[in-house]
């Protein structure tokens, strides 16, 4: 390649990854090895392009509380006056669609993710069939590397619900209420932690299985399953026109004409495909769901150092609880670079901040702008944490075994921690971590 076309190729847009259709019971991936997203290897560099629209389009999602505010500075100024309010407007508009697939494959992620040159480590293979609590650590100044990590887990396992719950002081904001939305976040409460779990394998709590609102959860639960199911025949026929092959001999007719009608078609009604044993046996199986959690939270933000990492949990037990109440084992990630992409101050306000439950304070990276730095961001997702069969509150046992799994929970990522960083490199390998 002469260098006249090297250069015109840093003005186009990098081609999408291949994605062939694989059914959840075969989302597996090498363990232990440091793997890159969509299609880069480790000497990857993005061109001119993705960096550039990854710099604005970050630096104005990160920057956009501080874009209202200088809106509402020179409202006197007719158009700044009209975007300010059409912006706010926008709040009285639910944020929906929750979970957005088209949203979270588009090409301004996959642009992030490649400006990040993300990356991931997994210790152990994710049962598609069961319901997890994702710990994730740390918070760092903005959740750049769970935001990557969830619309990565999007298109890597489109069929496999990955959920989070985000500060409730984001859902005030204009463009960010609806952009977590698309991503899959809910207000940080108790009550929308257990609705989202309850949309999983094990469904809603035994306790309110009586009440008129388990009902109301139900329907809605059961209407969302519906809408994965036409979904995942929409990500099929576009996937896996190539990759079916025929079903293993013996197979029960029933279950194969089930899983002809559920996957085999494409959108326009033809084409159709003979489905795998292993897609079979998908149908008629409830996918699990996954929630991540920060838990270190706003508090967490105030906690990065230049030369250690240190998040917040010995201290934080609520997610243990509910994931206990639910049966659903913790998933320990800590996402590499995240503490160092931005910087966030000052310090001076950070009990505001906590009062308020929100990110009270200036985020700033390169030249001092909201624009992260392009470090490299790597996801390290450790063995889960069993936390076994479900435990109501009121079991004399219940807080015994909370701070039994807890104490596992915060040994796991700093084992988790200590296990990768030599994986991430950047000089972390003598980067010691600090849980408060």
């Amino acid at each position: 390649m002469g260098p006249i076309s090297s250069a015109f190729r840093q003005f186009l847009p990098e081609p999408f990854p291949s994605r062939p259709y694989r059914p959840p019971s075969e989302y597996k991936k090498t363990l232990n090895v440091r793997l890159y997203a969509d299609g880069m290897d480790k000497h990857y560099q993005p061109n001119w392009l993705t960096k550039s629209i990854s710099a604005v389009t970050l630096g104005i999602y990160i920057g956009w509380v501080h874009i209202l505010g200088i809106m509402l500075l020179f409202s006197w100024y007719r158009p700044m006056a009209v975007a300010f309010i059409l912006s706010v407007g926008t709040l009285l508009l639910p944020p929906k669609p929750l979970l957005w697939r088209k949203a979270l494959d588009s090409y301004l992620f996959l642009c992030w993710r490649r400006y990040f040159h993300f990356s991931y480590v997994f210790e152990q293979d994710l049962d598609a069939y069961k319901d997890y609590v994702i710990a994730q650590f740390p918070h760092g100044a903005f959740p750049l590397g769970q935001l990557l990590g969830g619309t990565f887990m999007a298109t890597e396992f489109p069929e496999y619900k990955v959920y989070c719950l985000a500060a409730s002081s984001a859902f005030l904001v204009p463009l960010w209420r609806h952009v977590h939305g698309w991503l899959g976040a809910r207000p940080a409460t108790k009550n929308n932690f257990h609705k989202l779990l309850a949309l999983g394998a094990g469904g809603p709590l035994q306790r309110h299985s009586n009440k008129q609102g388990n009902l109301q959860l139900s329907r809605r639960r059961d209407s969302l399953l519906d809408d994965t199911s036409s979904e995942s025949g929409s990500i099929r026929s576009r996937r896996n026109s190539s990759d079916s092959t025929s079903s293993s001999k013996g197979s029960n007719s029933e279950l194969t004409a089930l899983c002809s009608k559920s996957l085999s078609m494409s959108d326009d009604g033809t084409a159709p495909t003979t489905p795998t044993a292993a897609a079979a046996v998908d149908v008629v199986r409830r996918p699990g769901v996954g929630v991540g959690v920060m838990v270190g939270g706003i508090a967490e933000m105030f906690l990065q150092r230049p030369d250690r990492e240190q998040i917040k949990l010995r201290e934080r037990k609520g997610f243990v609880r509910i994931s206990l109440e639910h049966g659903a084992d913790i998933l320990p990630v800590y996402i590499f670079g995240n503490s160092a992409a931005l910087d966030f101050g000052p310090p001076w306000l950070q009990r505001m901040s906590r009062k308020l439950r929100a990110s009270i304070g200036v985020m700033y990276g390169v030249a001092g702008l909201p624009v992260p730095r392009r470090v490299p961001i790597m996801m390290a997702v450790g063995a889960p944490v069993q936390v076994g069969p479900r435990l109501s509150r009121d079991h004399p046992d219940f807080e015994a075994r909370v701070d039994e799994i807890h104490t596992k929970v915060v040994s796991e990522i700093e084992r988790v921690y200590y296990t990768h960083r030599s994986k991430y490199g950047q000089g972390w390998e003598d980067r010691p971590l600090v849980i408060t």
